[in-house]
């Protein structure tokens, strides 16, 4: 996480899949614990470009975040994937629950923090690493 921090400039978190259902009575909300002294402001961005943005979490305080906001008037079913960015860490859980009643918790999860680690090599390292096990296949180089 500080690596990520330090890359980005932002902690980034995702969850996928999401669903909020007024008919079926099924909301998501996102528990968002911010375990520093200073407060941290964090916004929720959909797959599909909503958001829920400038969300407060005061410090060593947990901030419930309902994503039945992110329904439009009239609308009764989302689905889809979020991400969630803020100044720094936060402890972050998707609450699934009751619309009517949120104290109905069905269950609770983890999200997933980005890793600021490269996911590629530059194109002659990563030749030279193929030269290197090759060798070493063919028993001209010791491991």
């Amino acid at each position: 996480v500080i690596n990520q921090v330090a890359s980005y400039g932002r902690y980034v978190d995702a969850y996928a899949p999401l669903l909020v259902d007024r008919t079926k009575d099924y909301n998501e909300s996102m528990a968002l614990t911010n375990p520093y002294n200073r407060d941290n402001i964090c916004q929720i961005l959909t797959s599909d470009g909503r958001k829920i943005e400038r969300i407060r979490v005061p410090a060593i305080s947990t901030r419930i975040v309902p994503l039945s906001q992110v329904l439009h008037d009239g609308e009764d079913r989302w689905q889809g994937r979020i991400q969630l960015t803020a100044f720094n860490r936060l402890i972050t859980f998707s609450v699934k629950h009751s619309l009517k009643n949120p104290g109905a918790i069905n269950d609770f999860e983890h999200l997933d923090p980005f890793r600021a680690e490269p996911t590629h090599l530059p194109a002659f390292q990563s030749f030279r690493q193929w030269v290197g096990e090759s060798l070493k296949l063919r028993g001209l180089i010791d491991s």
